[in-house]
């Protein structure tokens, strides 16, 4: 009996894991089955990589819907369900509290208004996507992807509404900072007005504005009878976490021309994730007119790419468009208004939401909105909101890709970008002459008063300029015989209501190397999206080396390789593992003074939050006795960081913490089969402020290289892999050559391409 159950058990994992196989192997479509698909023909290169050739664009964008839905159809349906609030019909209670903040702000009749008012063309193509993506979940039951079959669902049909849902999480990704600047104003309300200035500065020492000047005066230090009387060192022991990271902006492009050359570069920063979040693809309609680049999965066209007359290349611009505005509430839930001088008490609408919740019974929520927004009680303050937000705006969501991929000048690609609303970005431009030009897309909001911080509800308004009175674009961007444009989400123009953008250390940096060469190959251009030099941990640095009493204590080849180092991440990763830990403690120090001194006991577990902490922190290294506005001396503090890292054991290297750990949702969550779906964990070099943007969950999304003198030159490259099913073999097939920056060419047939 017993030799007989090791056989049948045996046999049936035997059996399990052959049909798992199978299973898994037959998602998708065969190979065969592209030759008689009927709006377009469809090849693949050996990358998996898709050429759509199609004799018009509807009938190339329905295709593109299919091919999607094929390879990617999971990722889009978690992406829809993710904005639209119904996860946890998926996976359960977990879900259930992420599911009320979306249903909470009424994501999906958003996106439903927005689809209805589409402009027809944009319509027509959303519609066309959405019928492709419908056409392969119809023709192809049960290979729409394993992850179906392991939560015993099926995939819902796709609509035009759903690829607004798509758009509306990209900009929540790179337009959402109400909350932010919500944390920013609790620390404000207990910092005198010369702290806040200090602490949250609008400035930085780098600042080079392509519109506007710079004050180019130093920062403004708190007022002296302000400074911290007496430091105290034992407080950064509980402080840890306080300083938290900006990882949420991070992108870079650059253009570069000289007598012979013409470069658009773009390494796009987002969240990592497997799939990524990109998709490579070629559209021809003829030899001469034809479009290529990367799609997202569930949006028609081609985001970022290069068609036969021009390329384009976005960055995050940082323009504020998200405001929470707090509100004057009653005790009968009323929320105040001034009319004609008088005031009104308006009650909000109220709407009823059920929340569906996979193996437990539904919940039903109330959902509070206001004439400006979703209004609520944030539990942090204490105070009622509205919030104000162009993504959750319907008649503000529009989708100009399809006419920006057919764009052939400057001004046929502006009357494209005057449409796209949201998220605001850089957008550089570049002909196959060489002309650069630079536009700002979105809305160019205008307001009384600054929206960077929480205002009163009470007649804030927001006014929009027309399309054709947006003043911050140029072209052609002309310096003698070369031009050299970059834009990493650094500061583009001065106002008075204020944008967020970072410091402009990766900006610098790119300018620096493009500026220093007078002859830039491809190579070069490749070197510089995989640059990973810090300038500004080498000034902090040098002040340690320069402050610190502990040198004696410090071993002569430490301090040789601190002493010559050149702030290259990757060729010392050593000295960076240092300086990185050196300065998160001394981050952490100086900024649990501050919430010793003046938050109150209830507060003390805000965190604090600045894009340009790094403006203050440069301010006083570069003073005499800088550290005496924290109540230090400079020499105890350096000497008291260099003591703490040479007593403190087991320091791993960056590029090992920092390794690449985004996975698919199963893995770690589905036992043995979720396993299946990981990819490998490779160490990263680059940071935050580095040109090369690296966090193991965050970091560069694709690197592109358009080579407008040679198109059929141009490369690139993507983190994982082009499918999303894990039979298939390019399911990660990019990921070793991504790590160790090998990129490809993006015409595999450059024969069959016009490139004028």
């Amino acid at each position: 009996m017993k030799k007989f159950l090791i056989i049948f058990l045996s046999t049936f994992s035997i059996i399990t894991v052959i049909s798992a196989y199978i299973v898994i192997k037959r998602q998708g479509v065969e190979s065969s089955y592209w030759k008689q698909f009927d709006t377009a023909n469809i090849s693949f290169d050996k990358f998996g990589i898709p050429t759509i050739s199609a004799t018009d664009w509807i009938s190339a964008t329905e295709a593109q819907g299919f091919v999607l839905a094929a390879e990617r159809l999971w990722q889009m349906d978690l992406m829809r369900r993710k904005a639209y609030g119904r996860l946890a019909e998926l996976f359960g209670t977990a879900a259930s509290e992420y599911d009320q903040s979306k249903q909470k702000e009424d994501w999906i009749g958003t996106a439903a208004l927005a689809a209805e008012k589409l402009p027809p063309m944009q319509k027509k193509h959303c519609q066309a996507y959405a019928k492709g993506v419908n056409k392969f979940i119809d023709q192809f039951p049960n290979r729409w992807g394993i992850e179906y079959l392991l939560l015993r669902t099926h995939p819902e049909p796709w609509s035009c509404s759903d690829t607004i849902s798509i758009l509306m999480l990209m900009s929540e990704q790179l337009s959402s900072k109400a909350g932010y600047e919500l944390k920013e104003s609790i620390w404000r309300s207990h910092l005198s007005p010369s702290w806040q200035k200090f602490l949250f500065p609008r400035e930085h020492p780098w600042n080079k504005p392509l519109f506007g000047q710079a004050s180019g005066k130093p920062l403004p230090l708190p007022k002296k009878s302000e400074w911290i009387n007496q430091g105290n060192f034992k407080i950064e022991q509980h402080a840890s976490n306080i300083v938290e990271d900006t990882d949420v902006i991070g992108s870079n492009s650059w253009a570069w021309k000289d007598d012979n050359k013409i470069f658009l570069a773009n390494d796009p920063h987002l969240g990592a994730s497997v799939p990524a979040l990109w998709y490579a693809l070629r559209i021809k309609i003829s030899k001469a007119k034809w479009v290529v680049g990367a799609s997202l999965p569930g949006l028609p066209g081609i985001t970022l790419g290069m068609n036969q007359h021009i390329a384009w290349a976005f960055t995050n611009s940082g323009e504020d468009v998200d405001d929470y505005l707090e509100e004057t509430v009653n005790t009968k839930g009323q929320y105040l208004r001034i009319e004609n001088g008088a005031q009104v008490w308006r009650t909000p609408i109220e709407k009823e939401v059920i929340i569906k919740i996979r193996n437990t019974k539904s919940k039903t929520i109330t959902t509070l909105f206001s004439d400006i927004g979703p209004i609520f009680k944030d539990s942090s303050t204490g105070k009622w909101y509205s919030r104000r937000w162009l993504a959750i705006k319907g008649d503000k969501l529009k989708l100009p890709i399809i006419e920006l991929n057919q764009a052939s000048n400057w001004q046929e690609f502006n009357t494209a970008i005057d449409t796209m609303t949201t998220p605001s970005q850089n957008v550089l431009f570049v002909n196959r002459k060489g002309d650069i030009g630079y536009r700002l897309s979105g809305t160019e909001i205008k307001r009384t008063e600054s929206g960077l911080l929480p205002k009163s509800a009470i007649n804030n308004n927001w006014t929009f300029p027309s399309p054709s009175h947006r003043l911050r674009k140029f072209f052609p961007a002309q310096e003698k015989q070369k031009t050299i444009l970059a834009t990493a989400n650094q500061r583009i123009w001065v106002d008075t209501t204020g944008h967020h953008f970072a410091d402009d250390a990766r900006e610098k940096r790119i300018m620096e190397v493009l500026n220093s060469k007078s002859n830039i190959t491809a190579n070069d251009i490749q070197d510089l999206h995989n640059d990973t030099h810090s300038q500004y941990h080498k000034i902090l640095l040098s002040w340690i080396l320069q402050n610190n009493t502990y040198n004696n204590k410090v071993s002569s080849s430490r301090l040789s390789r601190w002493k010559n180092w050149d702030g290259d991440a990757k060729s010392d990763s050593k000295t960076f593992t240092e300086i990185l830990w050196m300065e998160n403690h001394l981050a952490n120090l100086l900024i649990a003074q501050i919430r010793e001194q003046f938050l109150p006991p209830e507060q003390k577990d805000t965190r604090y939050w600045c894009l340009l902490r790094r403006a203050w922190m440069l301010r006083i290294l570069n003073l005499d006795d800088g550290m005496h506005i924290f109540g230090f001396e400079d020499q105890e503090v350096a000497t008291w960081l260099v003591k703490n890292l040479l007593t403190t054991p087991n320091i791993r290297p960056h590029y090992f913490t920092n390794r690449w750990q985004a996975q698919h949702p199963f893995v770690g969550r589905i036992p043995i089969i979720g396993d299946l779906f990981r990819v490998g964990e490779y160490p990263q070099y680059g940071f935050r402020n580095l040109v090369k943007v690296e966090n193991p969950k965050y970091g560069a999304s694709m690197r592109l290289l358009w080579d407008l003198q040679n198109p059929e030159k141009s490369t690139w490259i993507f983190p994982v892999g082009q499918s999303g099913h894990i039979g298939s073999k390019h399911y990660k097939d990019f990921q070793e050559s991504w790590h160790f920056d090998k990129t490809f060419p993006v015409f595999s047939d450059s024969k069959n391409w016009d490139f004028l």
